[in-house]
């Protein structure tokens, strides 16, 4: 995802170019790439610690992650819309709100007590 969303940041045009041809629109994709791309790393990331943490059965801290991110999202939307901000400062926010979930499960991953479990037992069959 850090790959993409560097390509998206870099060159912007590429993608809308695809699926529009309205300059409005496009100009609006466009700007959210550029602010919005750099998080999308953090956002893989923080997918890859989720996966790992459901599968080591750990997912308190992950979980708390993606609360994070949309608190992130609705204080600081609230906000921008409180002061009217221009959109630019919402897609700035989105991606804020991915890197603070990638780094929010990165110390929750680190931070987790990752003891080894013994394996659970196979049942026995009864003879008789």
């Amino acid at each position: 995802m850090g790959t993409i969303g560097a390509v998206v940041c870099l060159w912007p045009s590429l993608w809308p170019a695809m699926f529009t041809r309205d300059a409005g629109v496009a100009a609006y994709a466009q700007q959210f790439l550029r602010y919005a791309g750099p998080g999308f790393a953090f956002y893989g990331f923080a997918l890859t610690l989720y996966f790992a943490s459901q599968g080591a059965g750990r997912v308190l801290g992950v979980v708390l992650g993606a609360t994070v991110r949309l608190a992130v999202v609705a204080v600081g939307g609230w906000w921008l819309t409180a002061v009217q901000a221009p959109s630019w400062t919402y897609f700035a926010l989105v991606s804020a709100a991915m890197m603070s979930y990638g780094l929010f499960n990165a110390a929750a991953v680190a931070l987790a007590r990752w003891e080894r479990t013994p394996p659970l037992a196979a049942p026995r069959l009864k003879t008789s």
